[in-house]
């Protein structure tokens, strides 16, 4: 009796088809483990552990009366410069009855790129500020001159 063509897979074909899905299956888990970002919550430490070694984390931190969401990206990969770690920081509420200093911080960022073995602390805004540029940045400094 002669095979059709078209309908299933030769016993050849089927083994070669498993072994390709067990393939995308190990590199997508790899995938998955290599690029999840690590929560400490409000855990400082549990972060600047983490960030030291450029390992994506996350923490959420009341500097002053503003929540700032800060978020270690990992190795930033800018002009092929590899030993950098690349940290965002994004103000998530400013709380204050300035309407002046209300407007200053709302919706401000920046990102830091920062040299390995540079900074232990990266949820210090002065340990981190040189490596930075943004609107965070440009309202932190405008903050500490109309204080003066």
């Amino acid at each position: 009796m002669k095979k059709s063509r078209g309908g299933f897979l030769s016993k050849k074909s089927y083994i070669k088809f498993l072994i390709a899905l067990i393939f995308f299956i190990i590199i997508g888990v790899t995938i998955g483990f290599l690029f999840t970002t690590t929560d400490c919550g409000t855990d400082k430490q549990c972060f600047n552990d983490l960030a030291s070694a450029c390992k994506q984390a996350k923490v959420k931190t009341l500097v002053g009366y503003n929540t700032y969401q800060i978020e270690s990206k990992g190795i930033s990969f800018k002009n092929f410069k590899f030993n950098e770690c690349k940290i965002d920081v994004k103000v998530m509420s400013v709380e204050t009855s300035d309407a002046e200093t209300y407007n200053l911080f709302k919706d401000t960022e920046m990102t830091c790129r920062i040299p390995k073995g540079e900074v232990k602390e990266f949820t210090e805004f002065r340990d981190i500020l040189k490596y930075c540029h943004g609107t965070l940045k440009e309202a932190l400094f405008e903050k500490i001159i109309r204080d003066v």
